[in-house]
């Protein structure tokens, strides 16, 4: 299990129970804790990930906070941070942050500021007029 202090170069490890990491790079992360100082994951999978000045590229996790971090993609079940949250994608059932930053967000719960292209109702609304087209061009269609 990886407990360094020191920057390190890129490696695929995976760790299976906790993992204190810092100035670390790592392809492919496993933890049921983690705790992440400016590090670079590639993808990671965990239950409780706490970050401060790391990216990553795909996180799943049942509870992450993000300080100062991004994130490409992220499915949670609940997200917080201190500060703001920059993130490609976010799925979550709770996100908490001042600031969220994302180009597609899908959450139950939403607080704070939220800058986003897609959120969840959104996609409802745009999924529900798609529908309602292609009904419409289907039964047009049907009739010629």
């Amino acid at each position: 299990m990886p407990d360094t202090n020191s920057p390190t170069t890129p490696t695929s490890e995976e760790i299976q129970e906790t993992a204190h990491l810092q100035q670390t790079a790592v392809q492919h992360l496993v933890a049921q804790e983690a705790t992440l100082e400016e590090c670079a994951i590639g993808k990671m999978s965990a239950g409780d990930v706490q970050c401060r000045e790391t990216a990553i590229g795909l996180l799943r996790a049942r509870n992450a906070t993000l300080n100062d971090s991004m994130v490409s993609a992220l499915a949670a079940r609940e997200v917080r941070s201190d500060e703001s949250i920059g993130a490609m994608f976010i799925a979550a059932r709770q996100v908490e942050a001042p600031r969220i930053e994302t180009k597609i967000l899908l959450a139950q719960h939403v607080q704070g500021s939220v800058t986003t292209l897609l959120d969840t109702p959104t996609a409802l609304l745009a999924g529900a007029a798609a529908g309602a087209i292609f009904g419409v061009l289907a039964w047009l269609l049907r009739r010629h």
